[in-house]
């Protein structure tokens, strides 16, 4: 049988874990939208470089299905991207 005094202990350290975590987890979740945002940023910031100077006219949908094939070859060329159609 456990004491009084050592699971005074072990809830004691379960609450400080817990509250040291949901301390640390808004900062993971701010710095992950952080980097989200700038990510969507900079894609959007290329689709639209791309369809001002690209000689021919292009749609969005196509530069993304395109944009998606590619990120998924460069991390494995056995991977593939299917669209709806």
């Amino acid at each position: 049988m456990i004491s009084k005094r050592r699971r005074f202990s072990i809830f004691a350290i379960a609450i400080a874990v817990a509250i040291s975590l949901s301390y640390m987890r808004p900062q993971a979740v701010a710095d992950d939208k952080l980097a989200l945002d700038h990510l969507s940023r900079d894609y959007v910031a290329a689709i639209d470089l791309v369809r001002e100077k690209y000689v021919e006219e292009v749609d969005y949908e196509t530069l993304t299905t395109t944009a998606i094939q590619g990120m998924l070859r460069t991390l494995d060329p056995h991977s593939n991207y299917y669209d709806r159609k």
